[in-house]
């Protein structure tokens, strides 16, 4: 069995489906309360500035000379500007 085989319970269950996600923004789409955006790449944003400091973890700490509570701290100040970046990107505007 792959790997990936393994994982393929979070698609079942739904844990993890980027259909439900896409099926949501398209409906917000039609009903005109956001934009028109492509969902995957609303998706991938979302997952790139979400998941990018994590895979750079050790890369920034170094840089920056943070220890783990310095990082966390990063972290926490991002999730407000992560949200307002990516409801700015569906904001109508009218």
């Amino acid at each position: 069995m792959y790997e990936f085989e393994k994982w393929g319970f979070l698609y079942q269950t739904q844990l993890y489906n980027p259909e439900i996600f896409f099926d949501h923004i398209k409906k917000e789409i039609e009903k005109g309360s956001i934009k028109p955006v492509n969902p995957s790449d609303f998706f991938m944003t979302l997952l790139s500035l979400v998941g990018f400091p994590f895979s750079m973890q050790h890369v920034l700490q170094g840089e920056y000379q943070w220890e783990e509570k310095d990082f966390i701290k990063f972290i926490k100040n991002r999730e407000s500007m992560i949200f307002d970046i990516l409801m700015n990107q569906l904001k109508q505007t009218n």
